[in-house]
Order: C-alpha cells, then structure tokens, then sequence
C-alpha cells in the first residue's frame, strides 16, 4: 500500500465518524493494512464528538501523513452532509467505504476489488460478504451468500442487501447521483446511490468475506427511540417509491411498504407506550391513506388483532383531519 501523490491514488476509502473512541483504532487499521499494487488514501472526517476519537484520529493522521487525509469540521454537519463532505474530498478512481465503527478483515480486499472493477469496465460497483458482530452479546453471524449479480435493479428495491463497508464504485457515479440531487432527498445517504447506480450500471459481488459490520444498539439505524426507528424506516421505503416511479414494479413496491409498515410497528411494537406518539409525529397524509386502505381490508380473526387495527385506523383519522 503506497500514496505518494495525490494525481495518482487509485481508490479513496471514505471514512466518517462520531464517537467512535472504543472502536477507530480498528477501522484505521484495517484500511492501513490492505495490501495493492496501487496508491491510496484514507480520508477521514470526525464530526465533533465527545469522546477522544477526533484526538485518536489526529494521532494516526501524523504517523502516516502520505495515506490519511484528516477534515475536522468545527461544527457537527450530521450523518448525510459528513458523508458528502468526505466523498468530495477523495481523490481516487474508486471509492470505498468504512464508518469508524466498522473494520476490514481481508488485507486483499480492495486489490481483489479493483481487479474484478478494471476487468468489468460496464460495472459501477462491486460489492462482499461481511459478518455481523453483535456488540451487546459478543457475537459474530456471517450474512448469507448474495446469488443476484448484474442486472439487479429490481432486486434492490425488494430489499438493500449491499452491505456499506464493503462497497467499492466509480467515483464518477458519485459525481453524477451529486448533480442529480439524490442525498439531499432522503435521510440515508448510501441505499438512494446503490439504486442509482444500479439502475444504469451493472454491480458485481465478491463472495469472499471481507469486514465486519458493529451492529451498535443506538447507530443512527438501529436505535432503540421509537420515533427516530420510524423516521428512519420511513425514509427507506420513500427511497424504494422514488426509484420505483413510473417502473413495472410501482404496485408490487407500494403493496410491499403497506405490509412492511404494519408488520414492524403494528404488530411487534404493539406494547410500546410511545406508539401513538410515533405513528402521529412520523406518518404523513400519503402513508396513512394506503395504510388504512390495506387495514380495512385486513380479515382480522385474532381479537387482538382486531384492535389494533381499530387503534389504528384511529390514529390515522386523527392525522387527515
């Protein structure tokens, strides 16, 4: 792994953090210890934390001035403008990501990654396998083998099976989902790319398993607040409906929210107390309107069930008056 000038770096690896002391050191590392036959750079931006992650990110920046390019805002930009900040910042052909509380495991990924991309100039991404570690129970489970490759547009609105730390993509697609204004439209900042990319390029899969996805319990997408859980579940299945407008695949994607929606918050959360609070403050007129369509056509035979569509269906009134 070499940099020795900027003109020439061949992947940028796109790193944000914020509080991320107990686990930084391990993201750097992993990305320090790949191994190519061609420069790159860790760009990292520290979003003004409160720990010592920004001071452990400045110390690894003057160890290995040549590969880390360090940004330290003066003020929290949040998740998405990070995100974009970083990107902006790279330099390379390609572009690969690893939030800093994530780490790469394979010292061949990104070669093994370049190489497939080179060979395949109609790809826009490639993507791995990764493990899931559990942080609260120590535990690690592998994800399953990924079978769709290629043509996979479709595919990916059904369900965003492309793990963020593991992709590498053309800088040039960033440049253009950039222009087109697609993160200023949504709360996530990776799913709307991959479905860009994948709707005009196709994407490749390594199945050689390469990182290690932290599942933390209050990431900004799992997190235990029921109001911010919906917010963020919301902004996933709006995603899916933009990109499938004006597609073959527009009813099958809206049947598939309304069934998502009730399964996830009308039924397993049934019990939380703030789910009033969460329905009223994070479902809109569009949504309820849908959702109470498919409740009143819902042939309830459990009694329980049956209130809970009656809750509601009450709720829902209550937000279209």
């Amino acid at each position: 792994m070499t940099n020795t000038d900027n003109k020439n770096v061949v992947v940028s690896v796109c790193m944000i953090t914020y509080n991320h002391e107990d686990y930084i050191a391990q993201a750097i590392e992993g990305v320090l210890m790949q191994k190519t036959d061609f420069p790159i750079e860790l760009v990292i931006s520290e979003d003004c934390g409160t720990d010592r992650t920004r001071e452990i990110c400045i110390d690894y920046q003057q160890k290995y001035p040549d590969i880390i390019k360090l940004l330290l805002p003066e003020h929290n930009l949040g998740v998405s403008q990070n995100f974009m900040q970083t990107v902006r910042a790279c330099k390379g052909r390609y572009i690969a990501m690893c939030e800093g509380d994530d780490y790469w495991t394979d010292f061949l990924k990104l070669q093994k990654q370049v190489d497939f991309m080179e060979a395949n100039p109609d790809y826009g991404l490639v993507h791995t396998r990764f493990e899931i570690y559990y942080q609260a129970y120590s535990k690690f489970n592998t994800t399953v083998l990924c079978k769709k490759e290629g043509n996979i547009f479709k595919d990916l609105l059904f369900d965003n099976f492309i793990g963020t730390l593991t992709v590498l993509l053309r800088k040039e697609l960033y440049e253009e989902a950039f222009s087109a204004g697609i993160l200023d439209l949504f709360m996530m900042s990776d799913y709307p790319f991959w479905l860009y990319i994948a709707k005009r390029n196709k994407v490749g899969y390594i199945k050689d398993c390469t990182a290690v996805y932290r599942y933390l319990e209050e990431s900004v997408s799992h997190n235990n607040d029921q109001l911010k859980q919906f917010s963020f579940f919301q902004s996933f299945l709006r995603v899916r409906e933009y990109f499938a407008e004006n597609t073959p695949f527009q009813k099958a994607i809206l049947r598939d929210t309304q069934r998502r929606l009730f399964k996830r918050f009308f039924i397993t959360d049934t019990n939380n107390k703030d789910i009033d609070r969460v329905i009223l403050s994070a479902l809109d007129k569009k949504y309820s309107n849908k959702i109470e369509y498919m409740l009143c056509s819902i042939s309830a035979k459990s009694n329980t069930i049956k209130l809970i569509i009656h809750k509601v269906i009450k709720l829902l009134h209550r937000i279209t008056k």
